[in-house]
């Protein structure tokens, strides 16, 4: 934590060895930061290249999760080339040398000209849930699932009461099995 940034939207890999999160200036402009777990200790962390973060644009919301035996971290930006507002983007860490694959939007099925947040990953169920503020729900942002490969997603169900309300439910995530 630095006294000039707000930091938040922790995301943790698999073996637990390795944090993504978000440091966003006074400006509210957003990017995306990693550390790793050495030494019984966080390292300094690194802010990921332009490649998710680019110039003038936020990027939030880190996810890392497996998807076919590949990394993968899904991250919310407004980049001009979005569907709308704040949009749900991918990219698919290389196994060999742990560069980011060209990110690639979820696309209109997914991503709508209004704000799309929180992406969370269920390896166990192939199951997407995320926030929108967009698509038929309860009021403000409501929780949604999808499930499929990320090209050929299926139209997102609203997950229902009693996960969403009359208020803003974002950063849906299971912990444990079942839970």
């Amino acid at each position: 934590n630095l006294a000039q940034f707000n930091t938040a939207n922790a995301s943790l890999s698999k073996d637990k060895k390795k944090m993504y999160f978000t440091r966003c200036s006074k400006d509210f402009k957003c990017s995306i930061w990693t550390s790793e777990w050495k030494d019984d200790k966080w390292q300094e962390p690194s802010k990921l290249d332009n490649s998710i973060n680019r110039d003038g644009f936020t990027s939030t919301q880190p996810h890392i999760t497996n998807f076919n035996g590949q990394d993968v971290l899904f991250f919310v930006t407004d980049w001009k080339e979005g569907k709308g507002k704040l949009d749900i983007w991918y990219s698919i860490i290389s196994q060999k040398d742990k560069k980011f694959s060209s990110p690639k939007n979820l696309g209109k099925e997914i991503n709508t000209i209004d704000n799309e947040v929180s992406p969370y990953y269920d390896e166990e169920s192939k199951t997407l849930y995320f926030s929108s503020e967009w698509f038929y729900g309860l009021g403000g942002f409501d929780i949604f699932k999808t499930s499929g490969d990320f090209k050929t997603l299926k139209a997102p169900e609203n997950i229902g009461i009693p996960y969403n309300s009359s208020t803003n439910d974002l950063y849906y995530t299971n912990y444990e099995k079942g839970t």
